[in-house]
């Protein structure tokens, strides 16, 4: 595949230095109280840096890593131009305990403009028993910048969603929970079983409300058919998924992890519908009623610049 081939390349062809700083603190307060609104500035948001964590036993979950080279800056130091870049991890009990549990820093540099994408997996010493959630910052060093990530990390249950993961036919990591049409790919397990139960809800995908918006009783069936997927070695037969809507891994008759197939594009939005339906959250009644009547393209944009004041204001929502 192509894509596999740009992270080989970035993988095994770039002149990196790694350091790992590991060690552990006390702190006092809730993780909820900090202010964690800068990871929703786009600006703040490196295009195309990916985390994936899978729970490779009862003490070791794999963080995976994924980033472009050519989103860095390179910058001239010491006669070359080279990147330079840092990744920084937390560990911590939940949001309302601030008590870190664990952490490390990784630096990496690349001098040789490396073609494609770095992808590096890291260790982390976990046991089950426990939720945990993880604060990640990638640093782009030359150009001063930072990017902020909070993760879920599930070793509680006997069964967690971080059991499982998405890779591509070689056992790849796909670094996402949804898949194309026509995509072939393989769902790598943790537990010892010889099968994956897979079960399906079909269903079209709205754009996603706002945070906090859904009622916490809300509940999504997991399956209207159930199919079984071979497994051998953790790994499921390849897997092509035809039909648009939730595809859910059940185990012990409970939905463990949840695959979505859906528009061609998705998560992003393009199409006039899905347009009309993200501004439902910020238009008035009347405003979201004449969007929903109009077929025009033009209605979406007339509806920005009035929201906006300026036409080039309206092209970066």
């Amino acid at each position: 595949m192509k894509t596999y081939s740009k992270r080989i390349i970035g993988f095994f062809c770039c002149v990196t230095l790694i350091v790992m700083m590991a060690g552990g603190c006390k702190s006092s307060g809730k993780l909820a109280y900090k202010n964690i609104a800068a990871i929703y500035n786009p600006e703040l948001v490196l295009e195309d840096l990916n985390y994936d964590l899978f729970n490779l036993n009862d003490s070791i979950t794999n963080l995976y890593v994924r980033f472009p080279y050519n989103k860095l800056q390179y910058s001239e130091i010491n006669g070359r131009k080279e990147a330079r870049y840092k990744l920084t991890w937390q560990l911590f009990q939940d949001f309302e305990n601030s008590k870190l549990i664990d952490s490390a820093a990784y630096r990496g540099m690349d001098s040789l403009h490396t073609v494609g994408y770095k992808f590096d997996s890291i260790a982390i010493a976990v046991k089950n028993g426990s939720d945990y959630v993880i604060f990640l910052s990638f640093f782009d060093l030359n150009a001063g910048k930072q990017y902020d990530q909070w993760l879920n990390l599930y070793k509680k249950g006997p069964v967690n969603p971080t059991d499982y993961i998405l890779t591509d036919e070689k056992g790849f990591p796909l670094m996402r929970n949804y898949v194309y049409n026509k995509e072939h790919f393989r769902i790598r397990t943790a537990l010892n079983e010889e099968s994956v139960m897979l079960g399906f809800n079909p269903q079209s995908m709205p754009p996603a409300p706002p945070p906090y918006a859904l009622p916490k009783n809300v509940v999504f069936p997991y399956a209207d058919s159930i199919t079984a997927w071979r497994v051998s070695n953790h790994y499921s037969e390849i897997i092509q998924l035809s039909d648009e809507g939730r595809y859910n891994v059940v185990e012990n008759g409970k939905r463990a992890f949840t695959i979505f197939r859906f528009y061609d594009g998705f998560p992003n939005i393009g199409q006039l519908t899905q347009l009309r339906q993200t501004a439902r959250y910020i238009a008035t009644d009347a405003e979201y009623r004449d969007l929903m009547e109009s077929d025009s393209r033009a209605a979406i944009d007339d509806f920005w610049i009035r929201l906006t004041g300026h036409s080039e204001r309206a092209l970066s929502q």
